[in-house]
């Protein structure tokens, strides 16, 4: 993992490839940045995969997810896709997958992303309390 600042950003970068050795091939390589400022988080995947293998950007979260088109809201949280543009969102109760296994809890699934596009997605408050910083007393 790498860690920098510029202006405002806090970035971390790291490579993700290693976790996907297993996969025989299918993903090659996954690279992840993260961009932090005052109101939120920038996440940027990048990414290559063979043919056929569709990479999903994947947000838990603990209450349902509310969609309007590529922008999600679950509770406080505002969950934007910038790109790809073409970005599909869908939501899966986890209670639906294993109720023995997930008591509660929400999946929000951004499909569209491609080897040339990748994922650039934006997670920030709703209503931030902290537009301006923390005060000090």
């Amino acid at each position: 993992i790498s860690i920098s600042t510029v202006g405002p950003y806090l970035h971390a970068q790291a490579d993700l490839s290693p976790a996907y050795a297993p996969s025989g091939g299918r993903v090659t390589s996954w690279q992840r940045r993260f961009d932090f400022d005052r109101l939120g988080l920038w996440v940027r995947d990048t990414f290559t995969t063979a043919g056929g293998v569709a990479a999903i950007f994947q947000v838990n979260t603990p209450v349902m997810p509310m969609i309007s088109g590529r922008t999600a809201t679950a509770g406080g949280l505002r969950i934007r896709v910038e790109e790809p543009a073409n970005a599909t969102l869908s939501i899966m109760d986890w209670r639906t997958a294993d109720p023995s296994e997930f008591l509660s809890g929400w999946k929000l699934e951004v499909r569209g992303g491609t080897n040339a596009t990748g994922y650039r997605v934006r997670l920030e408050l709703v209503d931030a309390i902290f537009t301006d910083g923390f005060e000090m007393p």
